[in-house]
């Protein structure tokens, strides 16, 4: 298990890429959408993706949260847990 925080991160993201390249070729769009418009738009064409939008939606918005803040990677503003509160 990672303890790092940065390693997390990055982790998160590598995995966060995944997902979200999943879902690109499961909805094949004519453009790049946003994550939330790919996630509803990959809840029409999948069940599992459907009982899940709402986190993968969260998802995103953790990544963006990390990724977006100008500091990183040197300082990660939130880091993934697996704790749930």
């Amino acid at each position: 298990m990672l303890t790092d925080p940065v390693d997390r991160a990055v982790e998160f993201i590598q995995l966060f890429n995944r997902v979200e390249n999943f879902l690109l070729h499961l909805v094949k769009p004519q453009k790049f959408p946003r994550f939330w418009q790919l996630v509803d738009d990959a809840s029409v064409l999948s069940a599992a993706v459907r009982a899940s939008s709402g986190d993968l939606k969260q998802f995103g918005n953790l990544r963006n949260a990390i990724v977006h803040d100008a500091t990183y990677p040197s300082h990660i503003v939130a880091v993934p847990s697996s704790k749930l509160y």
